[in-house]
């Protein structure tokens, strides 16, 4: 949910052409590639399993969703379109997630 908000604010507040559009079009799928991979991380951890902050394991999962999310569920739910650029914004959102991970990491040791 705070997710959700923030990404409102920041959306609605950007006016600049090309940032803006950026923001309106994209920024929820760069957000979910993070959120979604902390998620399946929880999930691992619930599981008695180690989260796993590979960069293997991250980009295939995030891989794995975005193309789910934007090729098979498209098929499935009329309401939904397919993106390519919404792929790549799972992939980067991924991506950053993982420099958070490593940084603090790094901090820690």
């Amino acid at each position: 949910m705070l997710v959700y908000i923030i990404n409102r604010l920041i959306k609605d507040s950007i006016t600049l052409p090309i940032i803006g559009y950026l923001c309106r079009c994209h920024l929820n799928d760069f957000i979910g590639g993070g959120v979604f991979l902390g998620y399946v991380n929880i999930l691992l951890i619930i599981s008695n399993r180690k989260p796993n902050h590979t960069l293997r394991f991250v980009l295939v999962i995030s891989l794995l969703a975005s193309v789910f999310w934007e090729y098979i569920a498209p098929l499935f739910l009329w309401y939904s379109t397919s993106d390519f650029w919404d792929v790549v914004s799972y992939m980067l959102g991924a991506l950053f997630y993982f420099s958070i991970i490593k940084i603090n990491a790094k901090e820690k040791s």
